[in-house]
């Protein structure tokens, strides 16, 4: 059936970009990918060259990719998202597995069945919350120290925050305009 040729499609495009990336990281050798898929890029790249009929227009890595809020990686339904890199450690006695950032930040996330090596976050900025005091007795986990930087608005009630965490990643949360003004 149609459903199941896609699955074996999909099975087969992830064991490939597992070896691709596996290669990439054994060799450290230089690798050119072209891909229309931006969950590709966030997985694979260290620099991406944006490309407009034929003609490059942009150079970036891929820290500096994600953190435009015009970034042509961000597209529907996902919209902004942000990739960190760190480390996955195995699941511990509460059923999370820890993903350690290089200045030593934890966040505890559904065991993804990887661990040890460095590995890329996505986090969708939709999914980040703000508070400007530290928050208590809420069901998030994770909450990490972050710099403002920039506020981008995206339309008359929607704004883009860009945060710096402490080791310089970047992490983009998506508030409305109402809580920017808060």
């Amino acid at each position: 059936s149609r459903q199941s040729r896609r699955g074996r499609v999909s099975s087969a495009r992830a064991a490939l970009l597992d070896l691709i990336d596996e290669l990439a990281r054994s060799t450290d050798l230089p690798m050119l990918y072209v891909t229309h898929n931006p969950r590709e890029v966030e997985r694979l790249a260290r620099q991406v060259v944006f490309m407009r009929d034929g003609r490059l227009t942009r150079t970036d890595s891929l820290a500096d990719a994600l953190a435009r809020p015009d970034s042509a990686l961000f597209q529907p339904p996902d919209g902004v998202a942000s990739v960190l890199t760190g480390a996955l450690g195995p699941a511990g006695a509460d059923g999370l597995q820890p993903f350690t950032t290089p200045d030593g930040v934890v966040l505890r996330l559904v065991p993804t069945g990887h661990d040890g090596r460095q590995r890329r976050l996505r986090i969708l900025a939709r999914d980040v919350s703000l508070a400007r005091t530290e928050p208590a007795g809420i069901s998030m986990l994770n909450r990490l120290p972050v710099q403002l930087t920039q506020l981008h608005p995206l339309d008359e009630h929607r704004v883009l925050a860009t945060l710096r965490l402490t080791d310089e990643q970047t992490l983009m949360a998506e508030i409305t305009a109402y809580s920017m003004r808060e």
